[in-house]
């Protein structure tokens, strides 16, 4: 900002030293002149404004939103997944005294819509059929692996 005003206190320098020089009769052009230098001076920072790349700058936007969009995504379906975890972990324990670790995966369509379980993987010691059963009643997978085993309809 310094710098811009120096600019301009400049011009209006050079505009007054001109004027004291040059002979009268040249009064009106040199006027004309030192106006034209103090208005160009005056103008540059905002043709800085003219030559902003705006559809860069929207382009950039556009990927900031979708960036934050599949963020989101990612939090809600690793937040959900984290709950049916837990509720799988707790079902088990309760009706069938077992403790599995388990892991599960969200089902996610083109559309970024979430459709539902689509994986459930136990490891653990004393997981049944009945277990399985009641997995495929609750939650409806398209797959159950239990202790590196697919288990099928």
């Amino acid at each position: 900002m310094k710098t811009y005003f120096m600019s301009i206190m400049f011009a209006v320098l050079i505009s007054v030293f001109a004027g004291m020089i040059l002979p009268d009769k040249w009064d009106k052009y040199i006027k004309i002149i030192t106006g034209l230098i103090i208005i160009s001076t005056i103008v540059t920072p905002l043709k800085k404004t003219w030559d902003f790349n705006y559809d860069e700058y929207l382009l950039k936007y556009d990927e900031i939103e979708t960036d934050g969009t599949e963020y989101q995504r990612q939090l809600i379906t690793k937040e959900l997944g984290n709950k049916i975890k837990n509720d799988i972990s707790d079902r088990l324990s309760e009706e069938f005294q077992v403790d599995p670790e388990v892991k599960v995966t969200i089902g996610i369509d083109q559309e970024n819509k979430i459709t539902g379980v689509k994986i459930i993987e136990l490891n653990g010691d004393d997981l049944s059929d009945k277990i399985y059963d009641r997995l495929m009643e609750i939650y409806a997978p398209e797959e159950v692996i239990i202790n590196g085993v697919k288990k099928n309809n």
